[in-house]
């Protein structure tokens, strides 16, 4: 989906207001739409991303635009960072509401006897451990204003089974691989959460 249609969908104004939401991967695309559509509804959003120009430039445009926004240049795939990036967002506005983990990569298409094992990784890096990582330090944080939501955006190929064909698997492998564990952990976090 385009950032264009995204930002097209009716949001019912005032739906979000005096919520603090953290979107990661906001630089561009759906994160960035993601954004703007959240601050639309009166949230105030939390951007994160490696890109700390393009999400600086966003925070800007929406706080023109009448919104409230913080840039926190982030890498989900470092602990360290991302604690950064719920502190600065509880220091700055007392509070987090939601979270849309949204922040994900990998490398080109390529049959997976081509993948190295340095991009195998840095899928690996912040595809799960990125979700991990936002998850392990939102929570405490929703928690101590009363609660909130997480979602964790994935791709349809973290929904696609293994394939057992010779001329499939290496594609789909390469695909799921690094994006299947994003929807485990989203699951085992739902389920942990209804204990």
């Amino acid at each position: 989906m385009s950032e264009r249609a995204v930002t097209q969908c009716e949001t019912p104004t005032g739906l979000l207001r005096d919520k603090v939401v953290i979107i990661t991967g906001a630089s561009r695309g759906i994160g960035k739409a993601a954004a703007r559509t959240f601050s639309a509804a009166g949230a105030t959003v939390v951007l994160a991303a490696r890109s700390g120009q393009e999400i600086a430039a966003l925070a800007e445009d929406i706080t023109l635009q009448g919104g409230k926004a913080l840039a926190v240049s982030t890498d989900v795939g470092d602990p360290i960072s991302v604690e950064r990036l719920v502190d600065a967002t509880v220091e700055r506005f007392g509070r987090l509401d939601a979270a849309f983990n949204n922040a994900g990569g990998g490398p080109s298409p390529k049959p997976l006897a081509e993948l190295s094992v340095a991009e195998f990784e840095s899928a690996l890096r912040v595809n799960v451990m990125g979700v991990f990582l936002c998850m392990k330090y939102e929570i405490p944080a929703m928690l101590a204003s009363s609660g909130g939501s997480i979602v964790n955006m994935s791709s349809t190929a973290g929904l696609r089974e293994f394939q057992v064909s010779p001329a499939t698997w290496p594609r789909s492998t390469r695909l799921s691989a690094s994006r299947r564990p994003r929807r485990s952990t989203t699951r085992r976090a739902i389920s942990e959460s209804m204990l």
